[in-house]
């Protein structure tokens, strides 16, 4: 954080990010699959905006990544839900 101002910014996103892990972890310990995969995809476009975010105003890129590999294991994971989901319907 390079300037004061940004604190409030970064609360925020703290705040969401953390709403996300818990509801997420919730659905995981609960065994709801197809709520997860679906809740994963609908949220894979937070990352994005925020390494589009990142990629355009910070000076360091870098941080950028982190958010890139963020979406991509959230696609992976997804597959895998939708994978066992299926797998336990043709069951």
């Amino acid at each position: 954080m390079q300037d004061v101002a940004d604190k409030p910014i970064v609360w925020i996103k703290a705040d969401r990010d953390l709403f996300i892990g818990v509801f997420l972890l919730a659905l995981m310990v609960f065994r709801m699959r197809k709520a997860s995969m679906v809740f994963l995809l609908a949220t894979t476009g937070s990352p994005v905006v925020d390494a589009i975010v990142v990629w355009q105003n910070a000076v360091d890129k870098t941080p950028s990544w982190i958010h890139i590999v963020t979406v991509v294991y959230m696609l992976i994971v997804s597959w895998m839900l939708y994978q066992q989901e299926k797998k336990a319907n043709n069951s």
